[in-house]
């Protein structure tokens, strides 16, 4: 990984030194056109050297866009892998407090199986895939300027052209309500905690009310 981000650095680099030489080179051009003529062997040979600096300086480019790929690319195949899995844990996560509310409810007494942890695991869940979505975003953002990078160039149709850039867009925009959702999620796994937490205090407060209410019912009882 570090070899490509090594090579991209060289890559700019190299255009760099082209930049300056064709600028040096144009500004012969057009000293050789003025002194001798645009049909001069002067100005032929500054022209040559010109037309070859700009072809360098596109291979050059077309590489650095190659490498930016290929870089990506690496960064991509284990945050896919990563969300992958984390996705099936949050699934199964999901499952269980599925089967502890109905395995509660079945016994009268809803969601009594469940605790704090159950939510706490589907929120820590939730946050690393988050990471893993914003990364994947970030991924496709990069692609995007890689590919705004080409336009007008042979390399924006080996990247796929319009196609692949609206495929980008389309999928920045869902990676973007994927987060958004998860966040309204965790809100609400938030809420269904501290719901849980007073539990005790109300069913306590329950008891107490009942306890009272019996004890009223048999002192009217005596009186």
């Amino acid at each position: 990984m570090q070899q490509y981000a090594n090579q991209i650095a060289l890559e700019k680099q190299v255009q760099g030194y082209y930049n300056a030489e064709m600028k040096a080179y144009w500004a012969e051009m057009q000293n050789a056109a003025k002194v001798f003529g645009v049909d001069s062997n002067e100005y032929r040979s500054a022209q040559e050297a010109y037309e070859g600096m700009a072809t360098a300086l596109k291979e050059s480019e077309k590489n650095a866009i190659d490498l930016k790929r290929a870089l990506l690319d690496l960064n991509l195949k284990p945050m896919e892998y990563a969300l992958n899995r984390l996705k099936a844990v949050g699934d199964r996560l999901s499952d269980v407090v599925s089967l502890k509310n109905a395995r509660g409810t079945m016994r009268g007494q809803p969601s009594s199986a469940i605790t704090t942890d159950d939510y706490m695991a589907q929120i820590k869940n939730a946050n690393d895939q988050r990471v893993q979505l914003e990364e994947r975003a970030e991924y496709n953002r990069r692609m995007l300027d890689i590919m705004n990078y080409a336009k007008g160039t042979a390399k924006w149709d080996e990247l796929g052209g319009s196609e692949k850039w609206d495929e980008l867009q389309t999928a920045i925009e869902q990676d973007e309500a994927a987060i958004r959702q998860m966040e309204i999620s965790n809100e609400d796994l938030k809420k269904s905690i501290r719901t849980l937490r007073w539990k005790k205090f109300t069913d306590l407060q329950k008891i107490l009310t009942d306890t009272i209410s019996d004890f009223d019912h048999l002192k009217g009882l005596f009186n």
